[in-house]
């Protein structure tokens, strides 16, 4: 009976043990099947990042895995790669290169490796990608390469265009650190500078920066690296390499890292013009206050001239009719002429006075701008000039064709054609009834062009130059009266409307003076 006990005590022991180590080989064997679900999906993951992944072989280096990503990077198939020695696939190494780079990390002192280079793909062309690259073993114990491959191909386009930008921008472009130095300058500072860029990086950026502007210019780089503000303009002098000073306005904004990226304008010029034209606008303020001191002065001279130098001429001019009157006849004739002349040169002095009246108040009298018809202008001014002339000479035969209207102040353009016409008829008298008399006008571009041609006596073209100033005069006062002041009247109008006049001559062949009005000018 003790024996049958223990006999089914053992029995018992055995089936429970069995039953222990069934259920046990049932858990590892869901546990193997959960870790290879795992491994599976932790191969769908690689497989499906845009990264190149491949194992190689850290002996052969010949490639065990690639996931698709790399397959699609290098334009390989995955069987193709499978197999192939990495180094075909390096376009930079060749194989004691990339096993002395490979030697650190198979030998444990380095975990990883990280470095740029190029890939070759199957047709031939490169890819740039940034490695990393890891020691690892199989389970057989054979040590083997794990890379990770990722395509810079856009990056490396972007740091292209921002090369190029940097190389071709006008503008001086620079990243400088909070260490007080540049890290990367634009070729335009060796323009503008004079400094290679080499000269630049080796030096702290302050040195160049005049001693005056220092300070700001270090409380400007505290404000971006201490506070990240950026900075949207800031001027300061830069030293040229020739000693002379530049001044540079600068943009900047600061980065996390504590660069600075920035750019600068030399400005020079347009610091010069700005301080230029405050200068002239002092300028022409004192120009302006002792111009309207001059105006008074001239004001309180013709005032004078009005009345002060009239009343003389007046008397002078009185008496010596009264006694030429008076005593005339029992003078011998060289007294008598001497009085003729008194009262002549009297005369003469006042139309000189009249004269300088006018082409004074020219300068002070506004412009009333409007519409005018210059053909009747002309037509009513040659009218005004025949009737002062009476009937002691006849009039030049006048013609005047169509002209176009004008712009401007009718009574000062009224007082040119007087001017002018006053000139031809006077100078045409010699002619008798032969004077002739043309006026002519029209437009060309953006002019108005008018002519008043005569046949008289003409001038010669030498002295052109001194027809428009005040007091020249051509012919002697005994063959054509006259006080010089007519045609630098002339001349001053037509500048005051903007435009010019000239003349053109030959002696005893007529004169041709022309006119030209702009057609919308708004001169003061």
């Amino acid at each position: 009976m003790y024996g049958t006990a223990t006999g089914f005590a053992i029995i018992i022991a055995a089936a429970l043990v069995l039953l222990r180590q069934l259920d046990r080989s049932q858990r590892l064997a869901d546990e193997l099947a959960h870790a290879n679900a795992e491994a599976r999906h932790a191969l769908d993951l690689v497989d499906a990042t845009h990264d190149g992944v491949l194992v190689y072989d850290a002996d052969t280096l010949r490639i065990s895995y690639v996931n698709r990503g790399a397959s699609e990077q290098v334009g390989y198939s995955r069987d193709k790669l499978l197999g192939m020695s990495v180094l075909e696939l390096k376009s930079e190494f060749d194989e004691p290169a990339f096993r002395s780079l490979l030697a650190p990390l198979l030998a444990g002192e380095q975990g990883a490796l990280a470095f740029e280079t190029m890939h070759r793909r199957r047709d031939g062309s490169k890819v740039p990608v940034e490695v990393s690259v890891r020691a690892s073993n199989l389970a057989d114990g054979a040590p083997s390469l794990v890379t990770i491959a990722r395509d810079i191909s856009a990056r490396r386009r972007a740091e292209d265009e921002r090369d190029r930008f940097f190389t071709l921008s006008l503008d001086m472009l620079c990243i400088a650190s909070a260490d007080g130095y540049f890290k990367r300058l634009s070729p335009a500072f060796t323009s503008t500078l004079g400094w290679s860029v080499e000269e630049m990086l080796a030096r702290p950026y302050i040195d160049f920066v005049h001693p005056e502007d220092r300070a700001a210019t270090l409380a400007e780089v505290d404000r971006q690296v201490i506070a990240g503000e950026s900075v949207l303009q800031f001027e300061n002098r830069y030293q040229h390499k020739d000693g002379s000073w530049r001044v540079l306005s600068w943009k900047s904004a600061p980065q996390p890292d504590g660069k600075m990226y920035a750019t600068a304008r030399d400005v020079t010029e347009r610091k010069q013009t700005e301080l230029d034209i405050i200068n002239l606008n002092r300028e022409l303020t004192e120009g302006q206050i002792a111009l309207t001191a001059a105006n008074k002065e001239l004001e309180s001279f013709s005032y004078s001239v009005s009345h002060d130098l009239r009343a003389p001429l007046r008397h002078i001019g009185g008496y010596a009719r009264m006694l030429v009157e008076d005593i005339g006849p029992t003078l011998a004739p060289e007294p008598r002429r001497y009085l003729e002349t008194i009262t002549d040169s009297a005369r003469r002095m006042g139309l000189l006075i009249d004269d300088l009246l006018n082409l004074a108040r020219l300068g002070r009298k506004p412009l009333n701008r409007q519409d005018v018809d210059m053909r009747e202008l002309a037509r009513s001014a040659f009218a005004e000039v025949a009737s002062d002339r009476g009937g002691a000479l006849p009039a030049p035969q006048f013609d005047v064709a169509e002209l176009p209207p004008a712009h401007g102040d009718s009574a000062l353009l009224k007082q040119v054609w007087l001017n002018l016409l006053s000139n031809a008829v006077k100078y045409s008298a010699p002619r008798g009834a032969a004077a002739r008399i043309e006026v002519r006008g029209e437009r060309v571009d953006d002019v108005l062009r008018y002519t008043v041609k005569d046949n008289g006596v003409g001038f010669d073209m030498r002295y052109a130059d001194k027809l428009f100033g005040v007091f020249q005069r051509l012919h002697p006062q005994d063959q054509f009266e006259g006080t010089g002041v007519g045609l630098a009247i002339v001349h001053r109008i037509v500048s005051r409307h903007g435009g010019r006049v000239t003349a053109s001559a030959e002696p005893d062949r007529g004169a041709n003076f022309c006119v030209e009005l702009p057609i919308n000018e708004d001169s003061p």
